[in-house]
């Protein structure tokens, strides 16, 4: 008798912390709703309510979804931008250079330094190379201003895609916590309205207390039981 009142009191004092822990998480986790949804033979059935924790990274992840969206179509517009800018600088660098070659490098450069380059390369060559330096040192800034768009679009993208992985993961260990929270909530759904209740003794000589409801089938319920005769528990259909 007083081993039964130990099993009894372990175990009751056992399924209110576990109701409690169930009422607490409930609010992060989701919980099982009957007042909104009706099956067609008229009676309530049950549906799954999102909790707060999946609502907000749902959420995130629409969020940061959109955003790499806007980001991709804006990366994409300065790169444009940008390669339209140095194409343009290119072009206008070729047409300077073809109006320059038109009255002489003295233009761009000193009669000292025309002469002094022409004594070295030769006159002839030295008109052509004067202007393609010239052009290559306003070609670099462009240049360098694409560059600098493709990489920093880069590493915006690749800062969005961590947090998307940091997502992912939170969302997939907050999947097996809920799936565990709704397993728990069903099984004492199932134990509330079973027509055995924990503390009852069972069996041919009374030897079985009822701890927990463990699973319930189309005819039958497995439950969790403690023996008085060997001390242990068992599962008892």
């Amino acid at each position: 008798a007083v081993v039964g009142r130990i099993v009894r009191e372990k175990w009751e004092l056992h399924a209110e912390m576990s109701r409690d822990r169930l009422a607490h998480d409930s609010h992060r986790l989701g919980r099982f709703s009957s007042s909104r949804v009706y099956s067609s033979g008229g009676g309530a059935a049950d549906y799954w309510e999102e909790g707060l924790a999946m609502k907000l990274i749902r959420k995130e992840q629409s969020a940061l979804l959109a955003k790499e969206e806007s980001l991709k179509k804006e990366n994409k517009d300065k790169i444009k931008h940008a390669r339209d800018s140095a194409k343009a600088a290119h072009a206008r660098e070729a047409e300077m250079r073809r109006r320059q070659r038109a009255v002489g490098a003295e233009e761009h450069f000193s009669s000292e330094q025309v002469s002094e380059l022409g004594n070295m390369f030769g006159n002839n060559e030295i008109q052509e190379s004067a202007f393609q330096i010239q052009g290559d040192r306003n070609a670099v800034p462009e240049e360098l201003a694409v560059h600098e768009v493709e990489e920093t679009a880069k590493a915006r993208l690749a800062a969005l895609k961590r947090d998307s992985q940091r997502l992912a993961e939170d969302r997939a260990r907050l999947d097996v916590e809920t799936t565990r929270h709704r397993r728990e909530l069903k099984r004492c759904s199932l134990e509330d309205r079973s027509k055995f209740k924990r503390g009852m003794t069972t069996g041919a000589h009374g030897e079985y207390i009822l701890t927990a409801l463990l699973g319930k089938g189309g005819f039958s319920e497995v439950w969790k039981a403690f023996d008085l005769y060997k001390l242990r528990d068992v599962a008892v259909k």
